[in-house]
This record gives C-alpha cells, sequence and structure tokens, in this order.
C-alpha cells in the first residue's frame, strides 16, 4: 500500500463503517415499509397504522440522506474518481429534496423555532412530500429498488458500491479492521 493509502486507511475504516451503517438503514427502512404496505395494502382500516410506518420508515430513510451530506464532506477524498460524479450527483438529489430542512424542522425536534409551536401533520405532509417527490413509492424505489438495484440507480446501489471500492482501494477488512476482531 503506498504512503497516501496508509495515511488515509483509519478514515477508510470509518468510511466503509458508515456506509455499511447506511446500508443497513435503507434497506430495511424500505424493506419494512414494502412489508407492511403488501400486507395492509389496500386495508382502509390499515390507513393510519401504514401512515405511521411510513413516516418511521421515511424519518429513518432521511436521517441516512442527512449523513450522506455529512459523510461527503468529511470523506469525499476517499472516493475514487470514477464514482466522484455520481456521488455527487446523490448530493445535490438529497440537497434539491430539502432533506436538511426536513431533517431538522421535523425529524429532529418537535418545535418550529420560526412558527414558534409544533407542525401540524398537514405540514409534515407536506415536508414529507418535498423529499418524496409527491410520491411514496417511486421515492422508496429510488432508495432501493428489488427488482433493478444496479449502479447508479439507486441510493442504496451507490452506497454499497462505494462501500465496497473503499474496501478495495484501502485493504479494509471489515471483520478485522471495522469489528475489530
Amino acid at each position: 500500500m503506498n504512503e497516501k493509502r496508509a495515511i488515509l486507511k483509519p478514515q477508510a475504516i470509518e468510511a466503509v463503517d458508515l456506509l455499511n451503517d447506511f446500508f443497513g438503514d435503507l434497506w430495511t427502512s424500505v424493506n419494512m415499509c414494502e412489508h407492511f404496505f403488501e400486507i395492509w395494502g389496500t386495508d382502509n382500516a390499515k390507513k393510519p397504522h401504514l401512515d405511521a410506518i411510513f413516516r418511521v420508515c421515511a424519518s429513518q430513510i432521511i436521517l441516512t440522506l442527512f449523513k450522506w451530506i455529512e459523510f461527503y464532506e468529511k470523506y469525499h477524498a476517499l472516493i475514487p474518481d470514477d464514482m466522484k460524479g455520481e456521488t455527487k450527483q446523490l448530493l445535490k438529489k438529497i440537497k434539491s429534496r430539502e432533506v436538511e430542512l426536513i431533517r431538522h424542522t421535523y425529524i429532529g425536534h418537535i418545535w418550529h423555532k420560526t412558527k414558534n409551536r409544533p407542525l401540524y401533520n398537514t405540514e409534515i405532509d407536506e415536508l414529507l412530500c418535498k423529499v418524496t417527490l409527491g410520491h411514496a413509492g417511486n421515492f422508496m424505489k429510488w432508495i432501493h429498488n428489488y427488482e433493478d438495484n444496479t449502479y447508479p440507480k439507486t441510493v442504496v446501489s451507490i452506497v454499497v458500491e462505494l462501500r465496497d471500492r473503499i474496501s478495495q482501494e484501502f485493504n479494509v477488512d471489515y471483520v478485522k479492521d471495522v469489528l475489530g476482531k
């Protein structure tokens, strides 16, 4: 391993660990949401439950997307050159969906500072609509699509490809280096 890689290996280990967590959080959130929607799909009696499940899953996804913004700021130097375009494009898409706004006004807080009150459900739905671009199903498929999850079509595919490429480039052994076993 060359000197630059040796110096950056501790950061690479951190990045691989974070990306693996992102994968788990995104995959689980989409899987859980889709599971309940498949079971209860059109049952109007279950709509309040489905709304709550969607909010839980969407909240976790939004937190993880916000973490991508932080990840990109801290670890962009580790991104392989041939992935820089896709990872930066993902960053732009996340920002354009106003993930940071919903993270700071709904998910991370109960009190809206400028409104001096909690947000109403209709306002929360409007924020979620910005992030999902008005379609929850398409949003979930953008995050992780079981039918076509090839790089760079989904957020999960980008996260996994980046994790694997950093692991490979910096010779990160997940079990030994990340889990410490």
